[in-house]
């Protein structure tokens, strides 16, 4: 049994890696996404995502967050998630 608990270790470790190794589309916005989308999820809920109009992300955005408050950050974060995560071709 002992030889086995550095080969569970090292699954555990890159499986914990994977949860926290996601990669969202790099641009000016991405900064202002994952600090107001980050305080509740992970960025995967966000690449995991079936993708919205602007606005069902508009409405979804207000309904995590209080984003409102912050027109900036709303204006950023919307278009962003609009940009790279419209919704799917098909998708009603």
């Amino acid at each position: 049994m002992r030889p086995l608990l550095p080969l569970a270790l090292s699954a555990v470790a890159l499986a914990g890696q994977s949860a926290w190794a996601i990669s969202l589309p790099k641009d000016e916005r991405l900064g202002i996404v994952r600090q107001e989308c980050t305080r509740c999820h992970s960025l995967r809920n966000i690449a995991n995502s079936e993708g919205k109009t602007r606005d069902e992300w508009i409405e979804h955005v207000i309904d995590m967050t209080d984003i409102e408050n912050r027109p900036d950050n709303m204006q950023a974060v919307v278009d962003y998630l609009f940009e790279y995560f419209p919704p799917w071709e098909g998708q009603n």
